[in-house]
């Protein structure tokens, strides 16, 4: 009987408790006014106001919990809040402060339950959180939001949450010592606008993304930056875009030379729309880059799922520049992986950015040019894109300086329509010398319309090969069409197999049929020789002939294009345009002036290096004179020991 006395004694002190939890159904605080640890736990169930001038004190060891709708703030601060060692937490945590909904084992807690504290700008910075526990809060904004305020927040857990900490406005939270454990987006969000220091706190490896999300507020006219950061033991951690960022007219944003935004933004929707100004202007040693969340070479393992997930093309969209922004937004010295989807992974819609020494690499697209866009596209690398690496519509003439178009999908220019083509306009297409390719090909990516009224011409020498299915056709002519070549250099259309104009646009890399038909174009040509010129599969230094397209006819590399090279391509058949040359063990640490071919050479800047050294290798094509093209393997016994930072071409093609 005694134990059975005790027993219905606990029981009945539990159903005391929880009948005696203190039950807040909203609306304003306009005294000062106390929350003790008597009146614990505190049930919120609608919003609640500290008003201005007015002062709400929570002490140690009382439980705040939240039944407001989480699309609206459970508690609102004009005035001042100031809570120490206080829990806040979702009405179904029966953890601290009992069973309050009396749900028993029915309802769980869980991540967004509640939204959060937001302290307003008439706050300022007296409001503070001292050794305050933060749970299943932070439904679409952070548990404690600061907008154009500057609360104090030291030694708090934030357990659990969507998002941890909000700030917006301009606000400039005093943070120490915090713990951001388990959110299930990112442990604090920001926007533009908005400078703090996060640096003296702790991201555990348990959140969605360990990343300071950014978010899109209103930008008043001015200038803003993003910079470097560390949180905690975090070195560089990255920004990622919690939705599309938009840069108004008359703003400014400056990304910092190595800076890393990883997007998380849905793909059909850009991360980036500028209609101001955006100046992301890295440097050799230290590039900007902008990549996938899933992508673990920069910034580390973002998303916190070790190797379970890849970066793919496509993983986020792009950044659009409209014509608001005219020539004034500059792109130099960027790394841009895994983006785009169906654009550009930038985009010039009417603009005319600068964008030079970049490097795309895995993108749908990286450049695309429409409605009159005009971009300066000078010393980029594009490699790797799954589509082509730059697509125009007439209407956008490209400026190209010294770019590389290296094993694309289609190492081509795509060609899509206008979105609107007014009558009497005239379009004209003209060779495009990337620098490292002479004339590289067009391809339109689908049935291209001239109305009526409307003109386009193709300037001569002009290479077209269609990617467009075989039942459509690839241009439909109810204006104006003027292809007129000359004898040295007609206009081609041909498909995108085609490798004798335009080159390997397919990127197959064979000998094939494709190499035999410009032996009859060009039947009995002469030109220069090739020095030692042979069969041999192998690269050989040429003198360019006229046309270009003839030098590539002279197989063996004699003075005439004739019978004999028929031999060179029978002898080569089926063979690929790739080499690869093993380096001994002893060159690891030390390959200088290493013959790889003929004239090119693999130099090392470091004579011995460290494990955990960055170092630098150059191939060098030295002494090389109208050099046609370059490709090469470079392979270690180890690769996983060795991590490519980056690869730039400098001066290598006369």
């Amino acid at each position: 009987m005694k134990q059975s006395t005790i027993l219905l004694f606990l029981l009945l002190f539990a159903c005391l408790a929880a009948r005696t939890q203190t039950i807040i159904s909203g609306g304003s605080i306009v005294e000062n006014t106390t929350w003790d640890l008597a009146g614990s736990p505190y049930l919120i169930t609608g919003t609640v106001t500290v008003q201005n001038g007015k002062t709400l004190t929570i002490q140690p060891g009382v439980v705040v919990k939240s039944q407001v709708y989480a699309l609206f703030s459970t508690i609102t601060v004009k005035g001042t809040l100031h809570a120490q060692g206080a829990v806040f937490t979702s009405h179904r945590d029966d953890e601290y402060g009992g069973d309050s909904n009396n749900g028993g084992n029915a309802s769980t807690p869980g991540a967004g339950d509640w939204s959060g504290l937001v302290v307003e700008a008439s706050s300022g910075g007296s409001s503070s959180f001292d050794n305050c526990l933060f749970r299943f809060g932070g439904y679409n904004m952070g548990v404690v939001s600061a907008s154009g305020s500057s609360p104090s927040m030291s030694d708090c857990t934030v357990f659990k949450c969507q998002r941890g900490l909000d700030v917006t406005n301009g606000g400039n939270p005093v943070l120490s010592g915090n713990v951001f454990d388990g959110c299930t987006q990112v442990p604090i969000a920001k926007d533009i606008a908005s400078q703090f220091d996060y640096s003296n706190n702790t991201f555990s490896n348990s959140n969605n993304l360990l990343a300071i999300g950014l978010i899109n507020n209103g930008l008043a006219a001015g200038s803003y930056s993003l910079t470097k950061t560390n949180v905690g033991s975090i070195v560089n951690i990255p920004y990622a875009p919690l939705q599309t960022l938009t840069i108004p007219a008359g703003v400014t944003l400056t990304i910092q030379p190595g800076v890393i935004v990883k997007s998380v933004v849905y793909q059909i929707n850009a991360t980036f729309v500028v209609n101001g100004v955006l100046l992301a202007q890295g440097s050799p040693s230290e590039p900007i880059v902008f990549t996938s969340h899933k992508d673990d070479t920069y910034g580390g393992d973002t998303n916190a799922d070790s190797s379970a997930s890849s970066p793919n093309p496509a993983d986020w969209s792009n950044i659009v520049v409209n014509a608001a922004s005219g020539s004034s937004s500059i792109f130099q010295h960027c790394i841009f992986r895994f983006g785009t989807y169906y654009d550009g992974i930038i985009t010039a819609k009417g603009s005319s950015p600068s964008i030079q020494d970049c490097h795309f690499f895995k993108c749908e697209r990286g450049v695309y040019a429409l409605d009159g866009g005009s971009p300066l596209i000078a010393g980029n690398t594009f490699e790797a894109c799954t589509s082509v690496p730059v697509a125009r519509d007439l209407s956008s003439p490209v400026s190209f300086e010294n770019n590389s178009f290296i094993d694309n999908g289609i190492n081509a220019i795509g060609l899509v329509n206008n979105s609107s083509s007014p009558p009497g306009s005239s379009y004209f297409i003209e060779q495009a010398n990337l620098g490292t390719t002479l004339n590289a090909p067009y391809a339109p990516l689908q049935g291209i319309t001239i109305p009526a009224g409307v003109s386009l011409a193709f300037a001569p020498g002009v290479v077209v090969k269609s990617l467009v299915y075989q039942i459509g056709p690839s241009f439909i002519v109810n204006g104006a069409l003027s292809a007129q070549g000359t004898e040295a250099e007609p206009v081609v259309f041909t498909s995108y197999r085609d490798d004798s104009y335009g080159g390997d646009t397919n990127n197959d890399g064979i000998v094939n049929q494709a190499d035999v038909l410009p032996l009859g174009l060009y039947w009995n040509y002469t030109g220069p020789a090739r020095a030692g010129g042979s069969c041999n599969w192998s690269g050989q230094l040429a003198s360019p002939w006229t046309p270009v397209a003839a030098t590539y006819a002279d197989a063996n590399g004699s003075d005439r294009v004739n019978q004999a090279d028929v031999l060179c391509i029978g002898l080569n058949w089926n063979r690929t345009h790739s080499t690869a040359t093993t380096l001994p063990q002893d060159l690891a640490t030390n390959a200088l002036a290493k013959p790889v071919l003929a004239r090119l050479e693999l130099e090392t800047s470091t004579a011995a290096l460290a494990p955990g050294r960055e170092f630098e290798l150059r191939v060098l094509a030295a002494g090389a004179e109208n050099l046609f093209g370059l490709a090469f393997e470079l392979r270690c016994e180890r690769p996983d020991w060795i991590q490519i930072l980056a690869a730039e071409p400098q001066a290598l093609f006369g």
